[in-house]
């Protein structure tokens, strides 16, 4: 039927009020009229199954008064309400419960004219508009939810209403992209708790595209299956970003990619591969079975990032969660992310137990957040091997400007627990409380990480580290304390070392900061090895500080400009031998370039509670500088001759002048010339 005389030249006696249409089948028709009046053939509403070709009149036991608007509810079993004078009716045409005729809505609002409906499908509620009592949101039956499937390879050009559950199946790739470089970005738009799961051998591609709710609620997040792949790209020929995102303050569901425990990541790419020397398109061509572990690929440009915002605890996560809870055997799922930022999400990644050499990597992403009254934490890794992290940001952006009072939530930039083989090269941290912290659950463990040429700069600590085997070399750490009313937590800290750890610090800059390093029961249960050498300490209140039991920590070839202490043993005890004695006890110094306008607090201990040791130092009027020389001797040392002028406190060790050079050579400083760094 088709009519542009309101029916009258198809033979319609009544006016036309409204038209609905199923959501299931577009030839499932209804319209409702206007008639008022009685005793005639009670046309009050008419339904077509066949597109309008014909017509049945369904308006069985229905009031006799006119039908003034009518509305169809999606996913329901042809459920349609009808607005009249006095109420809202209703009626289902199919299903097990399909009903003979029309029966008034238990609480569908007043018993007075209704003259206008609308569905709102996010919050599954029907908004009535009635003739002198308002306007109605009246709850609606739970609807029947259904996935949609791509079974085929499947473009979306335009935006797309999502309702149902997204389903990718095997050998099917749903790729969403602008038609051109010029048309519009598409969004597909998801329902609340909606989800898009991609099956073993399907391919979600998201190309200058955004994945957004539509509710302004949570929606359910991606389910990147084993044998799976989810590839978010901006590739630069669009103004758009590829963006998945959701409510700020919802937060959605988060991207779950299933790994697989048995399968090592090696297998799934050229014979000798590692993760540094893979491209994006490594990741991208390999040819995954259904037990393999599934890959979520995100890049984009320099210029223009792909973007994973407003996500929940864990926005992307290398497990199968079900109900809550871990499955174990679905760890070591793979991400490689390039040239993407995570912006806002609670916990950006979360990497789960994956033993073997894991090809997970990170470069150029940006990790940032700005809300300080909510946690944020960009990587944490737990008990895998070999991850990289490289020319990566992590940034809390208002922490310079707002008080950072102790009961804040915690900001950290990377957290990894057992983990092997961590790398973290050419990074910029900004303004958390942690920029790294890394532990381990037992000592002498095979757990380490490589800490090179990183920026941390306003942190509270740079590297926390407990029980793990560290190098941390050619890093810059800095802090300038905020104005008041800001409140840190802790004095800020470089580098903070607890419980035995073999360790390296070289070559680093400590700046402004309370203190550089500290070191804390580092040698606790047997002698570790811990070397601090080659580091710079500029206006930080104390360079290095010990407590406790620090028996295997060595510190020589520094440079101190401290406010305070340049060395401050607080408790316990250092190596005994601040200096190489070899096995015929020849006995060489340490080259340590002490602040020169505080000789009295050089090397300090306290009054009590530290264990005596040995400094052994050389210098060398014949070749260098007045000031070089002086900067090499401590004072104030047990049985120093003749006391030191204005020594107030004497401190328990021994400092002991050798005529010999230093056997690594002394590389690191230029003690030939002004003291600086060589």
């Amino acid at each position: 039927m088709r009519t542009e005389d309101n029916g009258a030249g198809a033979g319609v006696r009544y006016p036309i009020t409204d038209i609905c249409v199923s959501d299931k089948n577009p030839d499932y028709i209804w319209v409702s009229m206007g008639n008022s009046s009685t005793g005639d053939s009670h046309e009050r509403i008419w339904r077509t199954r066949d597109g309008g070709l014909t017509w049945t009149n369904v308006s069985d036991c229905l009031t006799d008064l006119p039908v003034l608007s009518i509305a169809y509810q999606p996913d329901s079993p042809d459920r349609v309400f009808a607005a009249t004078d006095i109420g809202v009716f209703f009626r289902e045409f199919d299903g097990a419960n399909a009903m003979d005729e029309w029966a008034l809505y238990a609480g569908g609002g007043p018993r007075c004219v209704v003259a206008d409906m609308e569905i709102n499908r996010c919050s599954n509620t029907l908004y009535t508009g009635t003739h002198g009592f308002g306007l109605w949101e009246v709850p609606l039956p739970t609807p029947v939810i259904e996935n949609e499937i791509i079974s085929t390879n499947t473009t979306y050009n335009n935006n797309v209403m999502m309702y149902h559950n997204l389903v990718i199946q095997n050998g099917a790739t749903l790729t969403i992209e602008p038609a051109s470089a010029t048309a519009t970005s598409p969004t597909l738009f998801m329902a609340t708790d909606r989800t898009i799961t991609v099956e073993p051998g399907g391919v979600l591609r998201v190309n200058n595209a955004t994945i957004t709710d539509m509710c302004n609620t949570a929606w359910g997040g991606i389910i990147v299956k084993r044998g799976a792949k989810l590839i978010v790209i901006t590739d630069g020929t669009h103004t758009a970003e590829a963006t998945i995102t959701g409510d700020p303050d919802a937060k959605w569901g988060g991207i779950e990619v299933w790994g697989n425990t048995a399968v090592e990541h090696s297998s799934l790419f050229s014979t000798g591969s590692v993760p540094g020397n893979i491209d994006v398109l490594a990741y991208t061509n390999a040819l995954l079975g259904p037990d393999d572990p599934g890959m979520v690929i995100l890049r984009g440009t320099n210029a223009k990032h792909s973007r994973i915002e407003n996500g929940k605890n864990h926005t992307i996560t290398t497990d199968r969660r079900k109900d809550g809870y871990f499955g174990n055997t679905y760890y070591g799922g793979i991400i490689y992310a390039q040239n993407t930022t995570f912006s806002d999400c609670r916990k950006a990644i979360e990497m789960m137990k994956y033993e073997p050499q894991n090809f997970s990597h990170f470069k150029k992403c940006n990790f940032t957040a700005n809300d300080n009254t909510k946690a944020f934490e960009g990587i944490t890794i737990w008990a895998c091997n070999g991850i990289t992290i490289n020319e990566c940001n992590f940034d809390f952006a208002d922490a310079p400007t707002i008080p950072m009072p102790t009961t804040l939530p915690f900001k950290q930039g990377i957290g990894a627990f057992d983990a092997g083989k961590l790398e973290v090269i050419n990074t910029t941290f900004h303004f958390l409380n942690r920029g790294i912290s890394i532990e381990a659950s037992n000592v002498g463990g095979s757990f380490g990480a490589t800490i090179t040429d990183n920026t941390f700069d306003q942190n509270i600590v740079g590297i926390h580290s407990t029980q793990y085997n560290l190098r941390v070399e050619g890093n810059q750490f800095s802090f300038v304390m905020p104005p008041p009313p800001v409140v840190l937590p802790i004095p800020p800290m470089g580098v903070f070392l607890t419980g035995q750890s073999n360790y390296g610090i070289a070559q680093n800059i400590f700046t402004g900061l309370s203190r550089g390093i500290r070191t804390v029961n580092t040698s606790a249960i047997s002698q570790g090895s811990g070397t601090i050498v080659c580091n710079t300490f500029e206006q930080c209140t104390r360079g290095i500080s010990t407590e406790q039991n620090n028996t295997g920590l060595h510190f020589l070839d520094n440079t101190f400009n401290t406010t305070q202490h340049d060395v401050r043993v607080a408790s316990g005890t250092i190596n005994v031998f601040q200096g190489v004695v070899t096995p015929t006890l020849d006995f060489f110094p340490y080259f340590n370039l002490f602040t020169l306008s505080r000789p009295h607090h050089r090397i300090t201990t306290t009054a009590s509670g530290t264990t005596p040791f040995f400094y052994f130092y050389h210098t060398d009027p014949a070749n260098y500088t007045a000031d070089v020389n002086n900067r090499l001797v401590p004072h104030c040392y047990a049985g120093e001759t003749p006391p030191f002028a204005g020594c107030t406190n004497t401190y328990n060790y021994s400092a002991n002048y050798v005529n010999n050079t230093d056997p690594n050579g002394a590389t690191c400083i230029d003690l030939n010339g002004d003291g600086g760094l060589a």
